[in-house]
């Protein structure tokens, strides 16, 4: 499977993370992509400064219970 590299950013706390994410399932992130997502971009209990994952602004939607997708976002720099 083909994989592309993205990169979230939260421009509140200046983090940023890249992951790669398989291109054939719909910009699906895995669950401990999602977890190390949030750890990395916004680690803060009760910080209501970004999405699903961390990321501000806001790149992800939920279709279910740990099913979140990336639906916008910036492809990583090589």
């Amino acid at each position: 499977m083909k994989t592309v590299k993205i990169e979230l950013h939260n421009d509140f706390h200046a983090t940023s993370i890249t992951l790669r994410v398989k291109q054939d399932n719909g910009g699906r992130l895995s669950w401990s992509q999602v977890q190390r997502a949030e750890r990395i971009l916004c680690g803060i209990d009760g910080c209501q400064c970004s999405g699903l994952v961390g990321e501000r602004p806001v790149a992800t939607e939920a279709h279910g219970p740990r099913d979140i997708r990336i639906y916008r976002h910036q492809p990583a720099r090589t």
